[in-house]
């Protein structure tokens, strides 16, 4: 029996059970029966929330997929209301908007319920409209692609770094991308696209701001380029993060000051190399000018995506989450922890401290700052990592 003659109730059931969100958007623009099923009342939402929550996509994802999806449907999803951290009332604009992406995607590993202010809902309304989710579908598609190419982009590079140190350190490449590695990879890449998805709903009208934040968000880009910028914003009071109209670097939306966690204290940025990692691998595809354009907001990410509209192809299943993997995306990866702590500074440097033979650019150049354990386990420890990068040079 094919889709086209199973009752309603039963392709329902067969839609809501489908294992990913790119499997959902083939099934929907390859049969028309689904497609009318999804396009029909509140099955689309029922849908597309049974399929996001499942367990393959990262919590941080999903409300970020959630927030591009209002800002989608116009329907200013950032009234007057209160955040994790003030119980008054805060006025929509860029500051409280900031402060409630990183309190809904960035500090919550795991989130039993909608926010108070209603900002990042737990489900989308039941109203949302069909074209909007086929929308979202479409951008979750594409940014897989960029995903998998940027992945396979680095393990070429760390493929031909390990191969000139050890043949046996070569298998660290081969093996087939773990589910922590993609879902670090498109968490960048979809925080991003709600850069540009900001400034288009600001373009269209539709967010309701002041007009000086709407002229303030002209120049926000996503991150910065440079090492100073990420460690600048560490020096801006805590307090800063939390109230409106503060000076809390606003040159980039996603800093270290505002990105600081208040649960962790000590714990430096979580995505900086991430996002600077995704940003070498747009800069290698598209040029220098394009990928200051999507760090600016002003270029959507998905156009990074080589060779047209592409289906998503792998090699081996889709991979799901081991025992462990969603904590773990709540800190950087094993060797960037290493890196920053064992990063250079005062007594450390004179003694001689492990980060002193590497370089964050080479680390960046092999894919570092998104690889699982599972891949490094072959190191069998980091600390062979200064031999393992012959080719970097001391950091000053």
């Amino acid at each position: 029996m094919s889709l086209e003659t199973l009752p309603y109730e039963l392709l329902l059931h067969v839609l809501c059970n489908l294992p990913d969100l790119t499997t959902l958007d083939s099934v929907l623009r390859a049969s028309p029966a689904a497609y009318r099923l999804f396009d029909s009342g509140a099955c689309a939402v029922e849908i597309f929330e049974c399929v996001l929550s499942d367990g393959c996509v990262y919590d941080h994802i999903q409300v970020l997929m959630r927030q591009i999806a209002l800002l989608r449907s116009g329907s200013r999803p950032f009234p007057p209301g209160y955040t994790e951290y003030t119980s008054w009332t805060v006025a929509p604009g860029i500051a409280s908007f900031r402060r409630q992406v990183i309190e809904e995607s960035l500090r919550h590993s795991s989130r039993q319920k909608a926010s108070a202010a209603g900002f990042a809902p737990k489900r989308l309304h039941r109203d949302t409209e069909p074209c909007i989710l086929r929308s979202i579908l479409v951008t979750a598609r594409r940014l897989t692609v960029i995903s998998l190419d940027c992945i396979e982009f680095y393990l070429t590079g760390l493929a031909q770094l390990t191969s000139e140190t050890d043949d046996q350190t070569s298998l660290v490449a081969a093996l087939p991308t773990g589910w922590s590695e993609e879902q670090r990879c498109l968490r960048a890449l979809w925080r991003l696209q709600l850069i540009f998805e900001v400034k288009r709903a600001a373009r269209r009208g539709t967010l309701g701001w002041s007009k000086k934040d709407l002229k303030s968000l002209e120049g926000v880009a996503a991150i910065s380029s440079t090492e100073d910028d990420w460690w600048l914003g560490l020096q801006v009071s805590s307090f800063s993060q939390h109230w409106p109209g503060a000076d809390c670097g606003e040159r980039f939306f996603y800093h270290s000051a505002a990105h600081h966690d208040c649960y962790y204290p000590d714990v430096m940025h979580p995505e900086k190399h991430e996002h600077a990692t995704i940003m070498d691998y747009i800069r290698h595809a598209r040029g220098q000018d394009f990928a200051t354009g999507v760090n600016q907001g002003t270029l959507c990410p998905t156009a990074t995506m080589a060779g047209g509209d592409r289906e998503v192809c792998r090699a081996t299943e889709a991979p799901r989450p081991a025992l462990g993997d969603r904590r773990k995306l709540i800190f950087a990866s094993a060797v960037v922890q290493y890196y920053e702590s064992a990063r250079p500074c005062g007594a450390c440097a004179e003694l001689g401290g492990g980060a002193q033979i590497l370089d964050i650019a080479s680390l960046r150049q092999a894919g570092f700052a998104l690889w699982s354990n599972q891949r490094l386990k072959v190191l069998k420890n980091l600390s062979d990592l200064p031999s393992l990068l012959n080719r970097t040079k001391t950091v000053s």
